[in-house]
């Protein structure tokens, strides 16, 4: 029987688990070390090598604004940190999409 794990963040001081298991999640935070972020040079090359093989419409910037703007794509992959499937991305690739998605997620 699959136990199933509850986190509860508590901010700087870690996780608290309940269950057995352990929680993977690391909060994202934008760390103000990313102003100069551009779609093509700094996400296109994250989402291709890590999103596009399942999601086709991702390899075009209108395909990834729609589920941007529906909030999917930073609950899937910032918050739950569900995507990508079987992987993980690095914190710093997380902490970078999530400033150009504070951004406003141009595609400039």
């Amino acid at each position: 029987m699959k136990r199933k794990v509850v986190c509860y963040s508590l901010g700087v001081f870690g996780s608290l688990v309940l269950m057995s298991g352990s929680c993977d999640k690391k909060e994202v935070v934008c760390d103000g070390n990313h102003a100069e972020l551009t779609y093509e040079k700094d996400i296109k090359p994250i989402i291709d090598d890590n999103c596009i093989h399942c999601h086709e419409g991702y390899s075009s910037f209108t395909g990834l604004k729609v589920s941007i703007n529906n909030g999917a794509f930073e609950r899937e992959v910032i918050v739950r940190q569900t995507m990508p499937q079987g992987g993980k991305l690095k914190m710093e690739e997380l902490v970078m999409i999530k400033c150009w998605l504070d951004g406003g997620a141009d595609e400039k």
